[in-house]
């Protein structure tokens, strides 16, 4: 695009200092940052001319002058006519940092490892017995003793299904003849299923204890 000779220009040892172009059907006039429309310099040298002649100065002519508005800035404006909307979005907003924020524990209180009681047990147990009978019962006791014993004892896994009773009854100081009955299955009355139950729950916390019971230990005797 090729520049437009000026319509008027004002120069000074400094350069240009106000510039009129045209622009459209009009023009547009660029007045300098020296230059001031105020009351102690307009009438001073020949301030009056300059203006005069950069405002196009004429006979009945009318201009305005606004160096500012009586109107509130957008932020104060937006506080007075939304302080509502704006304290629920800053709530919303500490909320979701807070829960997004890494914490230095878990949310609530790890509960405690606690026993059931025994009035618990017994009428779990009974419960168990009701729905299942005691052959389940039986074969879900001897399930949780190999169990522990997998992972209690080394290379349980390698030995043959003799090997493993003969391990457990020596980690557990039970006679091997007096676990083996306890381990199979077979026809069993309240009483026997109830003593070979607590046999096999007895090896069962002796293996899981901290310090299995040595072979050297008292044994059950048939």
């Amino acid at each position: 695009m090729s520049a437009q000779p000026p319509l008027w220009s004002l120069e000074s040892t400094r350069g240009v200092e106000s510039l009129r172009v045209a622009q459209g059907r009009g023009s547009v006039t660029i007045v300098g940052g020296w230059f001031g429309f105020t009351n102690t310099q307009l009438l001073r040298g020949d301030n009056a001319l300059v203006a005069a002649a950069a405002l196009q100065a004429a006979p009945g002519a009318v201009w305005w002058f606004i160096t500012d508005e009586s109107r509130e800035s957008f932020l104060p404006w937006l506080w007075h006519q939304g302080w509502i909307a704006l304290v629920l979005g800053l709530v919303a907003l500490v909320a979701a940092l807070w829960r997004a924020a890494v914490r230095f524990g878990p949310l609530a209180a790890v509960p405690g490892l606690q026993r059931r009681s025994m009035a618990e047990q017994v009428r779990g147990t009974a419960e168990f017995l009701q729905r299942h009978g005691g052959d389940a019962l039986h074969a879900a006791q001897v399930r949780a003793l190999r169990d522990v014993a997998a992972r209690r004892l080394q290379r349980q896994s390698q030995r043959s299904p003799t090997e493993r009773d003969a391990a457990i009854a020596a980690a557990t100081g039970i006679a091997p003849a007096v676990l083996r009955r306890a381990l199979e299955h077979r026809a069993r009355n309240p009483a026997v299923l109830a003593a070979d139950l607590e046999l096999l729950e007895t090896a069962r916390r002796r293996l899981d204890a901290a310090a299995p019971v040595l072979p050297s230990s008292p044994s059950f005797s048939s």
